[in-house]
């Protein structure tokens, strides 16, 4: 799709959009559920509720922070990051 050495923060730029429609998607989605109650679908297989929705929120919040953190920082820093969350979660586990 993009030719190698391209630009790609284009790319994490349309990705950053992406996942804030997708934000905003989901707290549209809570209005309505709010409103109307629970949301039933495919023979009640499918429900969708304020817990379900807060789970979108939550992915939504994550990916966001994520791709803002790649796309503003140099290497160097994403480097020092990714060591420093290594080294926290080696510290929790131990």
């Amino acid at each position: 799709m993009l030719r190698p050495g391209a630009n790609r923060k284009v790319l994490g730029w349309v990705a950053i959009v992406a996942t804030v429609l997708a934000g905003a998607a989901s707290l549209l989605q809570l209005q309505v559920v709010n409103q109307s109650g629970r949301i039933m679908a495919f023979s009640n297989n499918i429900q969708v509720d304020p817990f379900s929705i807060f789970f979108h929120l939550l992915i939504a919040a994550v990916v966001l922070v994520t791709l803002l953190v790649r796309s503003t920082t140099s290497k160097a820093t994403q480097l020092t990051l990714a060591s420093t969350l290594r080294w926290c979660c080696s510290a929790r586990s131990a």
